[in-house]
């Protein structure tokens, strides 16, 4: 549940930067506070439902059993059942579950930030240029303000590459595994399953680094008591 929503809050992270950066008068409408909190709570959700699933395929019923070490005598014990009696149901749920997680959490996502990462290098690629004809006019603070942008683009392509290096081979590990195929080389989901919760932590060590407003915005949160100064001079250096 809690992959699924990250993946998804990642595409959302994705998409609303490529928005900010390419079309900056639709980001007024589209990337408001409000309707980013509307967006997060409706991943969330999203990504519990179909987790329901499980509860339906197994769960541990206890039993007594007669004892294998002692003759007329009984032991507690446990099995797992199904709620889902059929077999042929069985699989037929199993498939479809199996195939949402492949196409709405590995493929439709990956491809989206792909997409958005290109698109978001070339903005780079333009931005750098205006930036350098700004300096040529001597209009530096417009050109620092580009390049902190820039840099927040920076940090978010960074943030996303490193999220495609494991999801991409997790995908198609997940494919390889399908009822299709059956096929997955040994050991390589344990090694996948490691680099996905090695991943995050490294995500939170770039945000850390490379963005002062992200560390500021940690320390207030952390710390209630320190008192935020929105002066001017103060919000110009969190960017």
């Amino acid at each position: 549940m809690l992959h699924t929503a990250s993946v998804w809050l990642t595409t959302t992270l994705g998409v609303k930067r490529y928005i900010c950066v390419c079309h900056p008068l639709k980001a007024k409408t589209w990337c408001t506070m409000k309707k980013t909190l509307r967006w997060i709570g409706a991943i969330f959700l999203v990504a519990c439902l179909p987790q329901l699933y499980l509860y339906l395929d197994d769960y541990p019923l206890a039993v007594e059993i007669p004892s294998a070490v002692e003759a007329n005598k009984t032991v507690s014990s446990c099995k797992w059942v199904s709620l889902i009696k059929n077999q042929e149901t069985r699989s037929v749920v199993y498939t479809v579950y199996f195939w949402y997680l492949a196409i709405a959490v590995n493929f439709i996502p990956c491809v989206t930030l792909v997409v958005m990462n290109v698109l978001l290098i070339r903005a780079m690629r333009q931005a750098e240029k205006r930036r350098v004809e700004l300096l040529r006019q001597n209009r530096r603070r417009a050109s620092r303000r580009l390049r902190e942008s820039t840099s927040t683009t920076l940090m978010l392509v960074i943030v996303v590459s490193i999220f495609l290096i494991v999801e991409i081979p997790l995908g198609i590990a997940r494919i390889l595994s399908s009822p299709q195929f059956r096929y997955i080389p040994v050991g390589l989901g344990s090694i996948l399953e490691f680099f996905i919760s090695f991943n995050d932590p490294f995500i939170f060590v770039v945000y850390c680094t490379m963005s002062k407003k992200f560390r500021n915005s940690l320390k207030q949160l952390l710390t209630p008591s320190c008192r935020r100064d929105t002066s001017p001079e103060a919000e110009e250096q969190n960017i």
